[in-house]
């Protein structure tokens, strides 16, 4: 591998094709040998700003070697879990619990702020997780850790900036312009040159 960058994905990106367009377009050899590939190489075009560009729902790992850093990126609606782990010695992460609890370096203790506030809301909020000193990433987030074991944490993407922006469409405007976007939506995850069904229950 000539790169200096190393990618990891638990997920879809369903505008690969587009991305790696843009990345032939901008003189890089793009593959299509591998989603991890094309991550890789977007990485290494746009720095961390290349989530912006994608459209799925991931869990991503980057390892840059050439400065000594880990990234892990969750999608804008938490899709795709994240959970992390961080103690003197050791820094793991998953996208599901038990491949933390798998390693047997965390221990299984409950996390008892945790499981009150799902008893209490049906859910865990923020960053908790069930088990103590297990955190998870929050959707539109990316953890970046360096070689001193340095770890900070930023948003992407928020939701709440969305409400913030005026529109100046009238109603028919917005009701067509939402009609495209959920047609897009479902064509954009329709695998290509693949016979689909769909099955309703009840």
């Amino acid at each position: 591998d000539n790169h200096a960058t190393t990618a990891m994905i638990d997920g879809c990106i369903y505008n690969a094709p587009d991305l790696l367009k843009e990345i032939k377009e901008a003189g890089h050899k793009g593959s299509e040998e591998s989603l991890e590939k094309l991550i890789a190489i977007a990485y290494e075009l746009w720095g961390y700003k290349f989530v912006e560009k994608l459209n799925g729902t991931f869990a991503i790992a980057i390892y840059d070697r050439s400065k000594h850093r880990l990234l892990l990126f969750r999608d804008r609606m938490g899709k795709k879990p994240l959970y992390w782990f961080q103690n003197q010695h050791y820094f793991i992460f998953s996208s599901e619990l038990k491949g933390i609890l798998a390693t047997g370096i965390v221990p299984q203790t409950p996390a008892v702020d945790s499981l009150s506030a799902y008893l209490f809301f049906g859910y865990i909020p923020q960053d908790m997780s069930p088990i103590k000193g297990t955190n998870k990433l929050l959707p539109g987030y990316y953890l970046q850790l360096d070689a001193n074991n340095r770890l900070s944490i930023h948003s992407y993407w928020s939701l709440n900036s969305y409400f913030f922006n005026k529109v100046d469409h009238s109603n028919e405007e917005i009701i067509e312009n939402m009609d495209r976007l959920l047609t897009d939506a479902v064509k954009i995850r329709i695998p290509p040159e693949k016979k689909i069904s769909c099955f309703l229950s009840g």
